[in-house]
């Protein structure tokens, strides 16, 4: 009688499977009255066990029993547009708000719990990975004040981290010969005009993304998660988008 618990992290949909299939096999697998009534008892109480409520389970009882008549009434079946489907990690703060706007651009949302699971949460039994040989999105903290940078970086991030360091060199070297400089960097640029430093310890890897088509909306997020008086930035990034504000700051 164990099922997911009520107050498990999981999306709605996954707790509620165990009970769909249940009450699907009680409404349509042939029984006697006293069979029915002793499957829904064990239902019920398989539900009290696990923390939920009586009402819930009626409740699907109720929809499921609605259908099946309406399956009798006629044998047309509506033609609707099919959804696209879309998994993404479940989170109970912001997934279910999402789902329902999304369908109205045709887009289902399915929740995948695989950032609940133990194995996930216990990690890999691999060797780890250098932080500084990751590619992805990352942050630099100004060693000397509170500015931030956040980038992205297809390489490693020991080479990304050089190329900031090599355009302050440059930087120099184009002032002793009496001329501006245009930097491409603005961590660069903080470092030359505020004469701070950072070093590797100053930076890490913030998301270790590999897939190129979701670096621009990674980068963007984290951009946005910042505090905007702090950041080096020039913009949002690549992949800003009006979804982020869906999502808590915290």
């Amino acid at each position: 009688m164990r099922v997911i618990p009520y107050t498990s992290n999981h999306s709605y949909q996954h707790k509620m499977a165990a009970f769909h299939h249940m009450i699907h096999r009680m409404q349509t697998i042939p029984l006697s009255e006293e069979g029915k009534t002793k499957e829904l008892q064990h239902i019920l109480e398989t539900a009290r066990i696990n923390g939920y409520k009586e009402r819930t389970i009626q409740a699907i009882i109720n929809k499921k029993q609605r259908n099946l008549r309406k399956n009798e009434l006629t044998t047309l079946t509506p033609i609707d547009e099919p959804l696209k489907r879309v998994s993404v990690p479940y989170d109970r703060h912001i997934t279910h708000q999402l789902r329902h706007r999304l369908r109205k651009f045709g887009i289902d949302l399915v929740f995948s719990s695989r950032s609940n699971q133990l194995k996930t949460l216990l990690g890999s039994t691999k060797d780890r990975v250098e932080m500084l040989n990751k590619a992805g999105v990352y942050q630099i903290n100004c060693s000397q004040c509170d500015k931030v940078y956040v980038g992205q970086t297809k390489r490693s991030l020991d080479v990304r981290f050089k190329e900031h360091i090599a355009e302050v060199s440059k930087a120099k070297r184009e002032s002793d010969k009496g001329l501006n400089y245009e930097f491409r960097s603005k961590v660069a640029e903080h470092v030359y005009q505020e004469n701070h430093s950072i070093t590797t310890s100053n930076i890490k890897i913030l998301r270790n993304v590999s897939s190129p088509w979701k670096l621009d909306v990674a980068e963007s997020l984290e951009i946005y998660r910042q505090v905007q008086t702090r950041l080096l930035n020039k913009d949002q990034g690549n992949g800003s988008s009006w979804l982020f504000k869906f999502i808590p700051k915290h």
